[in-house]
């Protein structure tokens, strides 16, 4: 008889699809009445009555749950492991992205993700724990490319699609969009002439180009983050020329207390305004830009894929993601000076520290939140684990930060570009971690199998009725 955990699978057959947010709710719990409200709202008036009729079906019969009926205070457990189900799934989605398409997705959000359950359904198994998930990927980050700007900057470069969902989109491409343009100063290090090669020099090239080393200025990028595959164009504007910029397309950014280092290849110029910009050495331009290109990757996934874990495991009728993004914004702020100089070996010191402030923000980061109803939430005492629960919130906040020491990414660009799935690899290493966990608390422990094999007997008896009354007609 295989295990209860491992009933959750996935079957190929005609399907009915779900959003994301959608499924969730269904997991968490929420009735027929709320649901069919939700589904058969504006966006689902073409549905047939016949899908009517099949969903009411399939989510308002007694069996939607193993654990539902009530008689057991684990279903909260039974709950939190079908929704870290869904979110193991979409780590392994995404992890399989990076590695076969060597590029961050950035469109992560439960518009796409797709969930689907199999229309031919075993009586015999909870209607609920049947689903499998799909990331959609046609609209994904795409390569960017630019005849101006050198191909070795363009491969290191992807656009985010424009999307919708702003809870899940890491800030910093809203705030910073890719492209975007800034005014400061720039005062000049050092200036090198590179030498033509003889092909060049046998072609009587005169243009000169070069490399330099500079310093941009400008109160608008002090509070900015910047990773070491950031691209720049710099345009140097000499003040009786204000038509002729000198142009560095520049990389390798180090923050300095009053802007960036930068450094940078020179485009080519005649040799009059080459021997002007060599002479303008350690001085300062009063005027210059600088556009910013952002190389955001795979940080930027692991940032949508922690928002989406919270909405797993706290969105509900009485909370939406708005209300729990502003929780998380909040409570990011204060972790920095919270885990600094704790190390794997501080984490019961880390628990308690967090506990301690999540206090402060409840009931959003309530334990009940894993349910849809606010029912539910009153009626069953959830019997996850405070450890556990506090622990999980932690990991999403792992994803969605940068701290050192505690985040999984330092900035929106570390990673290794030619293996970008090394970095999911980490992430799903802890899931499959937390899923044991969750394994053992909700099948593993004896009192608790005695519960289980109370409420599947109650099923078997259920089933059996039925299978009476049909024999009988």
């Amino acid at each position: 008889m295989p295990h209860p955990a491992d009933l959750i699978y996935q079957l190929r057959s005609e399907t009915t699809c779900f959003n994301f947010d959608v499924y969730s709710d269904l997991l968490g719990g929420i009735s027929w009445d709320d649901f069919k409200m939700q589904w058969f709202s504006s966006d689902h008036r073409s549905e047939k009555p016949e899908s009517r009729q099949f969903l009411k079906d399939r989510f308002n019969t007694p069996n939607q749950f193993l654990l539902s009926d009530k008689i057991s205070r684990l279903c909260p457990l039974e709950i939190l492991w079908l929704k870290w189900h869904v979110f193991s799934d979409l780590c392994h989605d995404i992890h399989v992205f990076h590695r076969d398409k060597k590029k961050p997705h950035l469109n992560i959000s439960p518009q796409s993700v797709q969930i689907s359950t199999p229309n031919l359904l075993s009586e015999s198994l909870p209607a609920r724990w049947v689903f499998s998930l799909a990331l959609e990927k046609r609209k994904a980050s795409r390569r960017f490319s630019s005849k101006e700007m050198p191909d070795d900057f363009c491969r290191q470069l992807f656009m985010p699609p424009k999307g919708d969902d702003k809870a899940y989109q890491m800030p910093i491409i809203r705030e910073q969009p890719f492209g975007s343009e800034v005014s400061g100063m720039v005062a000049v290090r050092s200036i090198e002439k590179v030498q033509h090669t003889e092909e060049e020099a046998e072609e009587g090239k005169r243009a000169i180009a070069g490399i330099t080393e500079f310093h941009f200025v400008s109160e608008e990028i002090q509070q900015m983050m910047f990773s070491e595959h950031d691209v720049f164009l710099a345009k140097l504007y000499f003040y009786d020329e204000p038509d002729h910029p000198v142009e560095v397309w520049a990389s390798q950014a180090t923050p300095l207390e009053k802007g960036i280092l930068l450094n940078g290849a020179i485009k080519e110029m005649d040799v009059a305004h080459w021997e002007k910009f060599e002479g303008a050495k350690e001085s300062i331009f009063s005027h210059a830009t600088l556009k910013i290109y952002k190389a955001y990757h795979a940080p930027c996934d692991l940032y949508s894929l922690g928002m989406m874990l919270l909405h797993l495991l706290l969105v509900n009728e009485e909370q939406g993601i708005d209300e729990v993004y502003s929780a998380v914004q909040r409570l990011a702020l204060r972790l920095p000076p919270m885990v600094q100089g704790l190390g794997p070996e501080d984490q019961s010191i880390l628990l308690e520290r967090f506990q301690a402030i999540m206090l402060e923000e409840m009931p959003v980061f309530s334990k009940s939140a894993i349910f849809y109803s606010s029912k539910d939430q009153e009626s069953i005492g959830p019997p996850i684990s405070d450890d556990l629960w506090t622990e999980l919130l932690i990991f999403a906040l792992r994803l969605t930060t940068f701290i050192p020491g505690f985040s999984y990414s330092r900035n929106h660009g570390d990673v290794d570009f030619e293996h970008p799935h090394l970095l999911m690899a980490q992430v799903v290493a802890v899931v499959a971690d937390f899923s044991e966990r969750m394994k053992q608390d909700l099948f593993a422990l004896r009192q608790r199998d005695v519960e289980i094999q109370a409420v599947c007997d109650l099923l078997r008896k259920e089933l059996a009725e039925r299978e009476t009354q049909q024999d009988a007609v």
